[in-house]
């Protein structure tokens, strides 16, 4: 993990977001923001997301301390894989709410790469979370990264600070409404994915956090989640990791082997190919 200054970060045509790199003289952070990090990732861990979270934000980039009452900014770019840039507000609980969410745009950035994805640029659909029309690659990115939040969220809340609480509430409050008024562009943006497996992953997430929603109890600012009534009732949350993983076959090495394509939540972030009959063919 890395706290580069703002001057550090560097601006270029690579990206619309200021970005850093790692070199021969990067240090790692000062003590109290790794313990930060290290309690956030157990909290990750209570929540059953700690192996999608290890793979796919395993170089953590601070950007900046703000207020719980301040605009977080998070975000992840597809030239450097693994990697998550993040302000954070001091709160354990809220950094790992962040760190799901960036873990799940890298998630499907090398997802959409091992299965040779590709989505029309011309399609559209109009996103709650930005309240105009995104491209649909865009948009399903949403429809991953908010629902895996909320059921982060739903499961850290017991256990946050009063100021982790109140962020985290405040967040499923809004996502809930978000998700009900995008189902039905999910619903038909899910088809531009030509890979069934991965239909089934965002769809399994996007219907779990469905399943949640936040009411206040009277009296107090806490909150208590409560289920939403579902046709199918979805697996527990402690399946959602196994079902994040994907495979594939079909990829010819240069041995003109066949090899499976593994993209796991548990796996490397620069997903691997391996072959079962030669050492020689691989896909990286």
């Amino acid at each position: 993990m890395i706290a580069p200054n703002e001057n550090e970060m560097i601006r270029g045509p690579h990206s619309d977001t200021p970005y850093y790199v790692l070199g021969p003289d990067t240090t790692g952070t000062a003590e109290p923001l790794t313990t930060l990090a290290d309690d956030a990732f157990d909290r990750i861990a209570a929540t059953g997301l700690d192996a999608l979270v290890e793979a796919h934000a395993a170089v953590i980039c601070l950007t900046g301390q703000r207020r719980p009452d301040q605009t977080l900014r998070s975000f992840a770019i597809t030239r450097l894989p693994a990697t998550v840039f993040t302000d954070h507000t001091g709160d354990a609980a809220v950094l790992g709410r962040d760190l799901v969410h960036e873990a799940a745009h890298n998630w499907l950035n090398d997802a959409h790469a091992a299965l040779h994805v590709t989505i029309p640029d011309d399609v559209t659909y109009f996103s709650p979370w930005r309240g105009t029309e995104r491209p649909a690659y865009g948009f399903l990115h949403a429809c991953f990264a908010f629902p895996l939040t909320m059921i982060y969220a739903a499961r850290a809340l017991p256990d946050a600070t009063s100021a982790g609480h109140a962020v985290l509430a405040d967040h499923q409050r809004q996502q809930c409404p978000r998700l009900a008024a995008a189902q039905n562009d999910f619903t038909h943006a899910l088809q531009l994915l030509p890979d069934r497996g991965l239909r089934e992953r965002l769809d399994t997430v996007f219907q779990h956090a469905r399943t949640l929603w936040t009411t206040a109890i009277p009296g107090t600012s806490r909150v208590r989640p409560r289920p939403h009534r579902a046709a199918t009732p979805p697996g527990p949350l402690s399946t959602l990791s196994s079902r994040l993983c994907l495979s594939r076959r079909g990829d010819t090495g240069p041995e003109g082997c066949v090899i499976t394509v593994v993209l796991s939540s548990s796996s490397s972030a620069r997903y691997a190919a391996r072959c079962s009959r030669c050492s020689r063919c691989s896909l990286v």
